[in-house]
């Protein structure tokens, strides 16, 4: 019985270990607000260009996850040693990238609600 629940044990350790690498955490716009403060986040908008254009988070960079060659893109652009904040319009495509980057090997949070609900919390987006 107890040889059966190490083993248990073990497999639910190296199950839930797997998973973690491609996880991502999802913030809501303060508390998204407050984590891109710290120096070393990568800022990413994941929205189209004309999207990005109309308003966008200040010191974002803009890699759009729907057109071809995102990951490429990411990758060169990115360093995986520092964290990574994703934001979309409302939070769906910015998940996609999260999880795409997550996979790779990034620490990646999501801003939950996208932009749009970072206006609706009056913060400012530049153009």
């Amino acid at each position: 019985m107890n040889k059966l629940f190490l083993t248990v044990l073990t497999a639910l350790g190296f199950a839930t270990g797997c998973q973690a690498a491609d996880e991502y955490t999802n913030l809501d716009t303060r508390q998204f607000a407050d984590y891109i403060r710290q120096p070393d986040v990568q800022l990413l908008d994941v929205r189209h260009t004309e999207e990005f254009d109309a308003g966008h988070l200040d010191g974002a960079s803009h890699i759009d996850v729907l057109a071809p060659g995102f990951m490429d893109k990411a990758e060169a652009a990115l360093d995986k040693t520092q964290p990574v904040a994703v934001y979309c319009r409302s939070g769906r495509r910015s998940a996609e990238a999260a999880e795409e980057l997550a996979a790779r090997g990034y620490h990646v949070v999501n801003m939950a609600g996208g932009i749009l609900a970072w206006q609706k919390a009056g913060l400012p987006v530049v153009k």
